[in-house]
């Protein structure tokens, strides 16, 4: 599946929507709901409340049923099952085409240049909501408890300075830091300078 990113440049989905599988193999809700039972489909991943197929996972789980002619998918001609041999990761870059370390390249400038942009834009909706979440510069909040902000809204905040995150592990978040930067964002936006409190 793929749509579009903010640059014009084609976005290869990672993970679907229940109502997405069900959209992109054919069939009904209820249907992916009992071919999961029935385990014709993979189980979601789970963030907080929201759920997620991986498409490599559901590709895999969709290659293993049987063909019309009955047979299985370990009496296929080996050229059928070449995906056996790839990662999910390699799959998804050749997708993309061409050089991955050059895709890496334009990708890590796309991002800069977002990046650069976002502290000349005014605070969005989720971002004003998030930051009034904070309570006081230079301590962990669990990024769970932070309502709203996810992912991008808190690379937002912190392209403005406002936060810093900090992971668990290299694609994890673990909790957010509000700055002093972003504690004086907080009162000019709630129009009030509030004591902290201990």
């Amino acid at each position: 599946m793929a749509g579009k990113t903010g640059y014009g440049r084609p976005l290869i989905r990672l993970a679907l929507s229940r109502v997405e599988v069900a959209q992109s193999i054919g069939v009904s809700v209820s249907s992916v709901d009992k071919m999961i039972e029935e385990g014709a489909l993979p189980p979601p991943r789970k963030w907080h409340s929201r759920k997620l197929w991986l498409v490599s996972e559901v590709e895999a789980y969709l290659n293993e049923w049987p063909s019309m002619d009955g047979s299985a998918p370990d009496d296929r001609p080996v050229q059928d099952r070449t995906w056996l041999d790839d990662t999910p990761h390699q799959r998804y870059l050749d997708m993309l085409g061409g050089d991955p370390d050059e895709f890496r390249r334009q990708y890590q400038a796309a991002k800069a240049e977002w990046r650069a942009s976002i502290p000349n834009s005014p605070l969005n909706k989720r971002e004003r909501a998030a930051l009034t979440q904070f309570s006081r510069p230079g301590i962990e909040v669990e990024a769970r408890t932070v309502k709203g902000a996810g992912i991008e809204t808190a690379e937002r905040l912190e392209a403005r300075g406002y936060i810093e995150i900090h992971f668990s592990e290299p694609n994890r978040v673990r909790g957010y830091v509000l700055t002093d930067k972003g504690m004086q964002a907080r009162e000019q936006l709630l129009g009030v300078r509030l004591p902290i409190t201990v």
